[in-house]
């Protein structure tokens, strides 16, 4: 018998246990990759063929910015409005270290688009957070990273306009819409969703009408076996969404372990109490929803 010398002895084993593994490996990837062709996967790509083009034409072709950089001195007019309206807003103290322009997203009928940025650490609080997920704009959908300091704004004449009230203001048109979307919207991809336990009981509102709520807003607690989808305005079938929020930042941030679902806020764009209402009740028949109400209206007590 040929006699091998240990470290001979220690490869061969070394390379039987690789390859053992490496079989292993592919025997597990076989049993559970992901069917191209099955009726989940197409219905997962159909959701989001159909999500993004809901609010795209299919045959849309994104115009290049013109000028393709923003100049400096435009970019510190923008910075130093918005600096002054945040800090009156909030009662902040931000600085021009504070704010960037994050993203150019090209000039329409003398508008400026950008993507602004601020890093400001708010006492007690940590960085200011914009908690805005999605903002539709006639149809046309406007994503946002959670947890991110960042907001659309549109520059004209020496002011700054969110999308919705530049567009009201006829400043831009669907097709700029649709562009400057193009550009925010670049790089998100919707993921895969799958639920794997029982859900949770509902809890239907027992509220009417003649409650003190405001006349836009619908406050949404997701089912928690749902916690890890990202919803989006397309989601709440039958109701007419234009703005999500995650009212989830601080206990996301501190509370990371809690049992619950994420709390959401969505703004409809029919605006009235019998549409919150009929909203809720629309709501309340979605899977994915544990609970739906308005948004009440609280006073201070008494004296």
């Amino acid at each position: 018998m040929k006699k091998q010398n240990l470290c001979d002895v220690l490869v061969n084993r070394l390379l039987m246990i690789f390859f053992i593994g490496f079989i292993s490996i592919c025997l597990f990837l076989s049993c559970n990759i992901v069917d191209p062709n099955s009726d989940s996967t197409k219905k997962i790509e159909s959701q989001r063929i159909s999500y993004w083009y809901s609010f795209m034409d299919t045959e849309f072709v994104p115009t290049s910015k013109i000028p393709a950089i923003l100049s400096s001195e435009v970019e510190n007019e923008i910075l130093g409005i918005y600096l002054n309206e945040i800090n009156s807003e909030f009662g902040w103290k931000l600085t021009i270290d504070d704010v960037w322009v994050e993203n150019y997203y090209g000039i329409y009928n003398d508008s400026v688009a950008v993507l602004l940025y601020n890093d400001y650490q708010v006492p007690g609080e940590g960085v200011y957070i914009n908690n805005e997920l999605e903002i539709v704009v006639d149809t046309v959908s406007f994503l946002y990273g959670p947890l991110t300091g960042s907001t659309i704004v549109i520059y004209n004449n020496g002011k700054i306009y969110n999308l919705r009230d530049a567009y009201d203001k006829e400043l831009l048109d669907k097709n700029d819409l649709k562009n400057i979307a193009y550009y925010q919207n670049e790089g998100f991809i919707l993921p895969e969703r799958e639920i794997k336990k029982p859900l949770e009981k509902k809890i239907i509102w027992e509220g009417n009408i003649s409650n003190d709520f405001d006349d836009r807003t619908v406050i949404i607690i997701a089912d928690k076996n749902y916690s890890s989808w990202r919803l989006f305005a397309d989601d709440f079938t039958g109701v007419d969404v234009i703005k999500v929020r995650s009212l989830m930042v601080r206990r996301l941030m501190k509370y990371p372990g809690d049992n619950f679902g994420d709390i959401i806020s969505i703004e409809i764009g029919n605006i009235g109490k019998q549409n919150v209402v009929d909203a809720i009740r629309k709501l309340e028949k979605l899977d994915f929803i544990k609970c739906a109400e308005p948004n009440y209206i609280m006073y201070p007590a008494d004296d």
